[in-house]
Parts: C-alpha cells; structure tokens; sequence
C-alpha cells in the first residue's frame, strides 16, 4: 500500500520527552472519540493519526543523555489527524480517496463536509493530471531560500568535500576499539554503531524525494513535511 495526505486538522508534538509522561496520552484520548470502524475492502489506513516518532522519544520511557550536538532539534514527536487519504493498493492496482468530514475542531463530522472536501481534492488531482497531459512542467520550489545549518561541531569527511560526519576519524576509531572490548568483555555480542553524515542542501525537498525515489525505489519510503523541516526514507527492506 501506498498513502498520501496533507493539512492535519490537528497537530500533534513533543519537543523533548519526559521520563515518566505518556507521550500518547492526548491522541490516545482523541482516538477514543473520532475512531470509525475500518471498512475491510479498502487499504488498511483510512485516514487518522499518521507522523513521525522518533528515537528519541524512548525518554519516555528510560533515562539515557540526549546527543551533545543536535544540529536540526527536530521534535521527539510529530503526529497529525488527517481527514482524508489517497490509498493506493499496488497489487490490485486500485485507488481510493476517502474523506471522512470532519470540521476543523473535530467536534462534528458530516457528509456534507465530506463532499465538499472530496471535490475539492478532485479538482487539484485534475489540475495535476491536465498539466501532465500539456507537458507543463509542475510548480517547483526551486527559488526557495535552503537554509544553512551550523556545521562547525562536526568533522570533514577527508576525500569528500562538503559531506560532513558527526564523528572525527580519530574518535571513530576510539569508539570502535571500545564496542570490541565490550564483546571481549562478554557485555554484548553485536552493536549498531552509526555515524552521521550530513551535506547542506542544493535542492527542495521535494525535489530530492522524487531523485531518490528515481534512484532507490524502496518498497519502505516516506516523505513527511512539518513546519521548516522535511525528513526523506528510503528503507531497504523487503517482504520475503
């Protein structure tokens, strides 16, 4: 399945989370009130809660430091209630769009509203398609200011100009040599040990997400837009 929606009717977010708070607490209640039987024809998600958790929010949970460096300081958490949703199903080779009419205070829902969004909705799909058909090239971005981010805590990659790691050579290897006397110790047997690459930006976002799904065309991916930040997926995995 694929699924695409925008213009929550209710934002949802956590700057830093807190040990001993329940991060949820406030969809989990609001689920409770707007939650609609599914309709078993259709793809799994019709609308609803949808964002982005990120690991940080396990201090929900646990106590462990925050990174020393956090160049972007994006929230923990970020979850918007969607109204409606275009719902691709790949191997029927089907699509649906469902709306389900809510006002923007979620107090009431009607089909009226559903109806109006619909169309609405409809008409920007047309406009999309009849450009495609006139070979009109589609409203780009491109004139947007990206802006920099402050790199001077992270370290050159030597031999790759402009790409950034979080990491210097030297306190890589440190690290490496520790997770070694961790096995050797017995304490583990495997580590995920990652570094940070970064590189400022030459393009809009959306326009990267369309290179990448060009080049990698991921069965997992994902474009999730917030404010002044867009983060892009493309996960290796596949179904066996």
């Amino acid at each position: 399945y694929s699924y695409l929606m925008c213009n929550p009717l209710k934002r949802f977010q956590i700057q830093q989370a807190r040990l001993g708070t329940d991060p949820f607490e406030t969809i989990r209640r609001l689920h409770r009130d707007l939650w609609r039987p599914a309709i078993s024809e259709l793809p799994p998600f019709q609308g609803g809660f949808a964002g982005l958790l990120s690991y940080e929010l396990g201090r929900s949970w646990e106590q462990f430091p925050r990174a020393i460096n956090d160049e972007f300081g994006l929230p923990d958490l970020a979850v918007g209630f969607y109204d409606w949703v275009i719902a691709w199903d790949h191997q029927q080779h089907r699509a649906w769009l469902i709306v389900h009419g809510f006002d923007v205070t979620l107090n009431s829902q009607c089909s009226d509203q559903a109806a109006r969004r619909l169309r609405e909705i409809k008409r920007r799909i047309d406009a999309v398609i009849l450009q495609q058909r006139n070979h009109v090239p589609p409203q780009s971005n491109q004139g947007m200011r990206l802006e920099q981010k402050d790199l001077s805590a992270c370290h050159e990659v030597d031999g790759f100009p402009g790409i950034f790691s979080n990491f210097s050579k030297d306190e890589f290897l440190r690290r490496i040599e520790r997770i070694i006397e961790y096995i050797y110790a017995g304490d583990i047997f495997q580590a995920n040990f990652s570094q940070r690459l970064l590189s400022p930006a030459t393009m809009p976002a959306a326009d990267l997400y369309l290179n990448l799904r060009s080049r990698n065309a991921a069965p997992f991916a994902g474009y999730f837009a917030w404010d002044d930040w867009t983060v892009l997926s493309a996960s290796p995995e596949r179904f066996l």
